[in-house]
């Protein structure tokens, strides 16, 4: 009995373990489920006769039942397929290749081509060009059509330099190489710079400010100049770590290419300093320019300043422009130079660069003549410490008029001598014989003489010597000018006690016999002063003087000032009248230069051979060329182009050195002062000595520029016309080409025209 209960026990007991084996096994071999799809490597493939490539399927769920792929060719005279999938192209046509799996299938559509399908475009973009030792670049690529059948291949034109590959750009020593990728016919090529991860160098145009928080176009090309033209290099100090120690700039050589030592020109080597410029903007005068520097960037790139007044630090990521100069002799060789600039701060970088010489030389004297005001409030200069008229004549104005010839400004306004109604020494005369009075006017030569010799012996190429205006007030529609009381006979008035009664007649309105009287007197004195004075070259100063009458006359102002030029041209015809207007309302006919603004240029009406000039202030804004600092520095070496596009002669701007309107007094500390920025002046203060600006040598070459032209004109006018139009696009709307690399291939051309 016992031995059956054993029995009994033994028997349950396998048949629980059984079930619990049987659970496990369902756990571990799931129920197979259908088939659910084929995914294939290739939706669309392409294939020359002959070509193979292999299929891959993959079938879903992974547990499927049936997971056997059969393979069939749709038309196997065009493709045939392999039990594996490879599939070969037989003849040209299209077919599909199919994959199945149970009840499931996938297909690929196959082209088989005879020939080659090209490759019609290839597009790469960089995602920046230029990268450290040891880091990869890698490119985008966009090919038309995708089915092409050409292969991509990359090259590099020095694989010391950087290697270029399916993978992407890898730098491997420091330099510029250029990086080319190929796919048929159609080639995509860009110059990449490998740069150390200290301090780098990059050459960039100097039209090109650089300024923070925007990318640089950085560029190797060779500077093309004529012989008397300044060949400028801008150099970007770019540094990847923190630099602790500031650094010094300098050019090693600048030799004919290939020589590796010595100088044939000595440059000139300045940091380009940033200063605060902010937004200013007043919408009377023509609004903001579209293409003005961001808002958000305070610190504009505008004077410059050698190294021994400037120090500079830079922190890792900064960076900093510099400046070398080259002024090319008239004599100098032609030919290709080579130079290697050098910057030593914690770590030292070079980069050379190169100049072509043109067998092109500017004429001696330079064809435009360019008048600006200097003004005698130098505090800047001196500390706040407000100099005496003597020292300001003697030492400032020198050194002002002096530094300004350096960069083509030949014309300049009397400060002191003012020839105004205020400081003349007016008094009537008695004539012995008829018994009356007549007015005499006289002049304070000793001033005049100081400034017209200081003018003489500081400006090698002295043009102009502008006087001031004569005008008393302009109102809205009328002008006041100072005269004298007359009697019933048109004589000069006097008291009982012989003194003359001075009043003032509003023109147009007022009889201006009165007017016609003061200026007669006016005119004969000044011309007895000036024609009995003469310069060491033989010039009177009347040779030189121009006569400012009421600047910038409007078209409310227009009949009112037509009255008066109308005045001086019968009392005074030999007097040259220079002003500037805008209005085309204005009467040139008693004009001997008119001066319109841009705005005004095209519609002022012209005399016969007229000499005209055009000049630029306050305005014009909006999208116009002028000297803003907040404006490309294209924009303003536009300005001498528009002298050939109007056949403008002279060029007109006022502010040298108005450093008086900035705040403070101190244009250091915001190049926004009583009006927008870069209207005020164009050079800076330092202490008793002066800095040029990037804006002032932009108008220094664009007058070569302008030298260039009317050089292409004697040859062909069409010529130099087509060349022009090739900047000015629509001087009127305005619309200037501002790709700056399209400015440097129109000068080449221009180069390379003259020296044929």
């Amino acid at each position: 009995m016992r031995r059956l209960l054993y029995g009994i026990l033994a028997a349950s007991l396998l048949a629980l373990s059984c079930k619990e084996v049987e659970a496990d096994f369902d756990r571990l071999n799931p129920v197979m489920n259908e088939t659910g799809a084929i995914m294939l490597s290739e939706k669309n493939l392409y294939l020359l006769i002959g070509d193979g490539r292999t299929l891959t399927a993959n079938v879903t769920p992974w547990n499927a039942k049936d997971k056997t792929i059969t393979w069939e060719s749709g038309n196997p005279e065009i493709a045939t397929v392999s039990a594996t999938g490879t599939v070969v192209g037989a003849s040209e046509g299209e077919c599909d290749i199919t994959a199945r799996a149970g009840s499931v299938s996938a297909s690929c559509h196959v082209v088989v081509t005879r020939l080659y399908i090209a490759a019609e475009s290839l597009e790469v973009t960089l995602p920046s060009r230029s990268i450290a030792i040891g880091e990869t670049l890698v490119p985008e690529v966009t090919i038309t059509p995708g089915n092409t059948t050409e292969q991509l291949v990359w090259t590099t034109s020095d694989s010391q330099i950087a290697e270029a590959g399916a993978g992407g750009i890898e730098g491997k020593k420091a330099g510029y190489v250029d990086i080319t990728a190929t796919i048929g016919n159609i080639s995509w090529t860009e110059t990449v710079q490998v740069h150390p991860e200290g301090l780098w160098l990059e050459q960039v145009d100097a039209l090109l400010k650089p300024v923070q928080r925007e990318p640089l176009d950085w560029a190797c090309d060779t500077i093309c100049v004529a012989r008397g033209e300044t060949a400028t290099v801008q150099m970007i100090v770019r540094a990847g770590v923190d630099q602790n120690n500031n650094f010094n700039p300098e050019v090693v050589f600048f030799a004919p290419d290939g020589q590796r030592e010595g100088f044939s020109v000595e440059p000139r080597i300045n940091h380009v300093r940033e200063v605060r410029a902010t937004e200013h903007w007043d919408l009377w005068c023509g609004g903001a320019a579209p293409d003005r520097y961001s808002y958000l960037v305070y610190d504009i790139p505008d004077p410059l300043v050698p190294q021994s007044d400037y120090q500079r630090w830079l922190k890792k990521g900064g960076f900093a422009g510099v400046w070398a100069e080259f002024d090319i002799p008239l004599d100098f060789t032609p030919g290709l130079y080579q130079g290697l600039f050098r910057v030593s701060g914690d770590s030292v970088a070079e980069l050379p660069f190169w100049v072509k010489v043109y067998d092109v030389t500017l004429p001696e004297k330079q064809g435009l003549d360019i008048l600006q005001w200097a003004n005698p409030e130098v505090e800047a200069m001196t500390g706040d410490e407000t100099p005496e008229y003597w020292s300001v004549m003697n030492t400032y104005m020198p050194m002002i008029v002096r530094f300004a010839s350096q960069y083509g400004q030949n014309g300049f306004r009397l400060v002191y001598a003012d020839g105004g109604w205020r400081y003349l020494d007016r008094k009537a005369v008695k004539d012995p014989v008829s018994g009356k009075y007549h007015l005499v006017v006289n002049f304070d030569e000793p001033a005049y003489e100081r400034e017209f010799n200081m003018f003489y012996e500081n400006c090698p190429d002295l043009r102009q010597v502008q006087g001031h205006n004569i005008v008393a007030a302009r109102h809205e529609s009328t002008i006041t000018m100072g005269a004298y009381k007359l009697d019933g006979n048109g004589d000069l008035w006097v008291d009982s006690d012989g003194n003359p009664e001075s009043i003032y007649v509003n023109l147009p309105d007022e009889d201006p016999a009165p007017v016609k009287y003061y200026l007669k007197a006016y005119f004969d004195g000044l011309r007895k002063m000036l024609e009995s004075h003469t310069f060491p070259d033989g010039r009177s100063w009347k040779d030189v003087y121009v006569q400012t009458l009421s600047d910038e006359p409007d078209d409310n102002i227009s009949g009112a000032y037509n009255k008066l030029t109308e005045i001086v041209k019968e009392v005074a015809p030999d007097f040259v009248v220079l002003d500037p207007v805008q209005s085309t309302l204005i009467n040139t006919a008693n004009l001997d230069i008119p001066c319109p603004d841009i705005l005004t240029a095209k519609g002022l009406p012209r005399q016969e051979d007229q000499t005209v000039w055009i000049y630029s202030a306050m305005g014009p804004q909006g999208n116009y060329a002028n000297r803003f600092i907040r404006i490309p520095l294209l924009k303003t070496r536009i300005l001498h182009w528009l002298n050939y596009h109007y056949d403008a002669s002279g060029y007109l701007h006022w502010g040298l050195n108005y450093w008086v309107g900035a705040k403070d007094g101190d244009p250091w500390k915001d190049a926004y002062g009583s009006y927008i920025a870069g209207d005020m002046w164009i050079i800076w203060p330092g202490d008793h000595k002066l800095y040029s600006s990037i804006r002032l040598c932009a108008m220094r070459d664009g007058i070569h520029d302008y030298d260039l032209l009317k050089m292409i004109e004697n040859r062909s006018k069409a010529d130099a016309d087509a060349f022009c139009a090739r900047l000015i696009l629509d001087a009127e709307a305005p619309s200037y080409d501002m790709d700056v690399k399209h400015f440097r291939a129109l000068r080449r051309d221009m180069l390379e025209y003259l020296s044929k």
